[in-house]
C-alpha cells in the first residue's frame, strides 16, 4: 500500500511540475492566475500540500525605541533593542 501511495505522488508531483512550467510560461497575468488557481486547487483536493499563511502586520514604537528588527519567523528580536533617549519613557 506505501508503494502504491509513493507511486501516485510521484505522478501527481510530475504532473505538478509541468503545470507549474506551463503556467510559468504564460505570458498573460490573469491567465497565469487561473493556472495557479487551478493547480492549487487539485493539490488541495488531493492532499498534496498543506496551506500556510503569510500575514503582513505594521508595527509602531516610541521614535527613541532603536534596533527594531523583525526575524524570518515574525518575531522582534529583542536582543537588539535599545533606547537612543531613555529620558524619552520616564
Amino acid at each position: 500500500m506505501l508503494n502504491e501511495a509513493n507511486v501516485e505522488m510521484k505522478k501527481l508531483t510530475s504532473q505538478a511540475d509541468r503545470w507549474i512550467d506551463n503556467l510559468l510560461a504564460e505570458p498573460v497575468e490573469s491567465v497565469r492566475r487561473q493556472k495557479l488557481d487551478k493547480t492549487e486547487q487539485t493539490l488541495r483536493e488531493e492532499h498534496a500540500f498543506i496551506v500556510l499563511a503569510h500575514k503582513s502586520v505594521r508595527a509602531f514604537s516610541h521614535p527613541s525605541l532603536q534596533g527594531g528588527k523583525v526575524n524570518p519567523r515574525g518575531w522582534v528580536e529583542f536582543i537588539d533593542l535599545w533606547l537612543h533617549d531613555p529620558s524619552a519613557f520616564l
